[in-house]
């Protein structure tokens, strides 16, 4: 190896460090014995490692360093490690690993404006090499250690693998610039994948995130369709990109070179999504021509779901985007909410229990009713299936007889088997996770208010309070629970209209409580069931939103921070599942029947961020608050659209540690919160 020693950083003990390059404004420091990226450094940010640290972050070790990666070829499978040989020269460093008999990476790497890498997988052999899946490690620090060290030190990345257009934004959980961008220069990157996901490193990590070139050998289907590349003798497979920082999003997009845009990714009945090519292509939905005219594409079909849409470029340049289809919310809804009444209740079931909601595998149309498993009882989230049909009901788009039956007796069923006599809320009827939890009592509350309107029962509504005073006693006011500060509100307007304005203030006064405490915390937020998350955040805004002192500065700064860290969870990738989509990576473990951890696009929460916005005052809203409103409530319509029993959780990569993802999970649970709330938030019906 060439001599480095002019380029060692030195510490304190006068040890020599890692290797120091510019990069613009900032620095990567490398690793002195294998020329690999540790970490990148900006002067505004000086504690952002921006990757996973060895030794630090317990999980991440040398093995999935940035570079380290595996291949999987019909002349053998590698995984590499150190490379065999690095060099220095006048373009930079340059290293070369051999695996096997035939095949040799050889990467090159340089600093200046950006860190610029180029990888090439050479074809040392005498015959022609299929390469049938490839994965380079790019570990960025995208962790929730807990919510101080997320908004100081770690970042959200936003993946894009569209072929030929492919990047990823890593920028600081905070929402605050500078970001750090890795744009793709050559070559095409059709997936990524997950790694070290498992139930040791839990749901407070997003795991190892690989760039993938190809995942067809592991998972064929994934992202429309994974390529497989023949490599010739003394050839190579090669793709480039660079890592640079960027002052904002905005700024990092203008280098990603878009072939396309477009004005939506999401159509009703009789709608049409615009494109508008950047320079001359074709382009194709689901592998049909569209014709163009000029720059422009209309992009439409008859068929509700999605479509993939290909742009190949005169070079051949091919990119890969994805929009949906819809026949519009009334008639998803009441198709959903004859599946629900039809298939999702357990007709055999003991008394009252035969109102309860219950989770279906779509492959066989089991209910599911595990009370050993929390997220599979018939209480907590299923109560979202209530909701939605209540709200279904309140438009006027289900049968009114046959829904009253099923609303009053589910209504007699939480009564009895899921709310005690003072309130408290359980997680199910019956078995070991029939406990309180704090999440659960704003939904019933918010039910039964809603509950007493509809049927005009004084006793529902009287329920309602005596389980928010009971959220409050157990400690809601330093807990940010779903939901609460809407179901406070509903309440708070029914004993008004009823003529009780001190019980009114009651029940809001916990949560003018709640807006004090948690504005006295800045970014020391509590851990929930996860350290850190955007339905952390996103109760926190409605909270600020709703019960917070407009004329106090402290109180508006903690709201326009809120405000910041939560569409800082929301990437701006030209998918449908991904374009304004918070980052959720632990539901389809905990909901879902095939136990995968990994993104999960759209998540039915991933609707409480546009809840939270849209009650946003006035002076608070901006013209991206309320874009990423609309995309978000355009995307949860994504797994309805087509399904009469929707995903739980659509796992997002390629693969989680090697299982293939890419796909709905079979469990048909917990989603109808996107619905339900979108229906919540319509008016009624004149």
């Amino acid at each position: 190896m060439a001599d480095l020693r002019s380029k060692l950083s030195v510490d304190d003990k006068g040890e020599a460090g890692p290797i120091l390059w510019d990069v613009g404004v900032g620095q990567v420091e490398l690793d002195q014995v294998d020329g690999a990226p540790l970490a990148f450094r900006h002067p505004r940010r000086p504690t952002t490692p921006w990757l996973l640290q060895e030794g630090a972050d317990r999980w991440h070790t040398v093995l999935h360093r940035w570079g380290r990666g595996f291949v999987i070829t019909d002349h053998g499978t590698f995984r590499w490690g150190a490379p065999d040989s690095v060099h220095e020269g006048e373009v930079g460093l340059t290293t070369h690993t051999k695996l096997g008999d035939s095949l040799e990476l050889v990467v090159t790497r340089r600093g200046g404006a950006a860190l610029a890498e180029t990888y090439e997988l050479w074809n040392r052999g005498a015959a022609p090499i299929e390469v049938r899946s490839l994965a380079i490690s790019t570990p960025w620090r995208d962790v929730y250690d807990s919510a101080q060290d997320s908004l100081e030190r770690a970042c959200h990345a936003h993946i894009w693998t569209g072929g030929s257009w492919a990047w990823v934004l890593a920028e600081p959980m905070d929402g605050l610039g500078p970001v750090l961008g890795l744009t793709l220069r050559e070559g095409a990157l059709w997936s990524y994948s997950v790694e070290s996901r498992n139930p040791d490193t839990g749901s407070n990590i997003r795991g190892h995130l690989m760039l993938q070139p190809t995942d067809h050998a592991r998972n064929p289907t994934a992202n429309g369709g994974q390529p497989v590349y023949s490599v010739p003798p003394g050839e190579a497979l090669s793709w480039s990109w660079t890592v640079g920082f960027h002052e904002d999003r905005a700024a990092f997009l203008a280098t990603t070179d878009p072939p396309i845009s477009f004005d939506s990714y999401s159509a009703g009945p009789d709608e049409t999504i615009t494109g508008v090519l950047q320079r001359p292509a074709t382009v194709a939905i689901d592998g049909v021509p569209v014709a163009t005219d000029g720059n422009a594409v209309r992009l439409e079909r008859s068929r509700a779901g999605t479509a993939f849409v290909d742009v190949v470029e005169e070079s051949r340049r091919t990119a890969r985007a994805m929009v949906l289809f819809t026949d519009g919310l009334e008639a998803i809804v009441r198709r959903r909410v004859g599946v629900l009444l039809a298939a999702h209740r357990d007709q055999q079931a003991d008394g009252l229990r035969r109102f309860a909601f219950l989770p279906v595998d779509s492959s066989t149309g089991l209910t599911m009713h595990s009370p050993d498993w929390p997220d599979w009882t018939d209480g907590a989230e299923r109560v979202g299936m209530a909701v939605l049909v209540q709200q279904a009901r309140r438009l006027d788009w289900v049968d009114a007889e046959e829904s009253a039956a099923a609303l009053d007796g589910y209504a007699r069923f939480a009564r009895t088997h899921l709310i005690e006599a003072d309130g408290t809320v359980l997680r199910g009827s019956v078995g070991a996770h029939n406990g309180s939890r704090l999440y659960n009592y704003p939904w019933l509350a918010h039910f039964f208010a809603d509950h007493a309107v509809m049927f005009g029962r004084s006793e529902d509504l009287d329920l309602a309070v005596r389980i928010l005073h009971r959220l409050a006693e157990r400690g809601g006011t330093h807990f940010l629970a779903i939901g609460w500060a809407e179901a406070a509100g509903r309440v708070a307007e029914l004993c008004r209209q009823a003529g009780d304005d001190a019980l009114a203030d009651q029940v809001e006064q916990p949560l003018r409580d709640s807006a004090d405490w948690f504005v006295s915390q800045g970014v020391e937020l509590a851990a929930h069931e996860v350290n850190y998350e955007q339905t952390i955040v996103s109760p926190l805004v409605t909270l600020l939103a709703l019960y917070g002192r407009p004329n106090d500065e402290e109180h508006r700064t903690a709201l326009e921070n809120a405000v910041r860290w939560l569409m800082a969870f929301g990437g701006p990738q030209p998918h449908i599942r991904l374009n304004s989509v918070p980052i959720r990576h632990w539901d389809g473990y905990w909901f879902g029947r095939e136990k995968l951890w990994g993104d999960v696009f759209p998540h039915y929460w991933s609707v409480v961020t546009a809840t939270a916005l849209s009650a946003l005052p006035d002076w608070a809203i901006t013209d991206a608050s309320t874009e990423q409103v609309r995309r978000i409530w355009d995307a949860s319509l994504t797994d309805f659209a087509a399904a009469d029993f929707p995903t739980c959780a659509y796992v997002f990569p390629s693969c989680i540690d090697g299982r293939p993802a890419d796909r709905p999970d079979p469990l048909s649970n917990d989603q109808d919160w996107a619905l339900a709330l979108r229906l919540r938030s319509l008016p009624t019906t004149p």
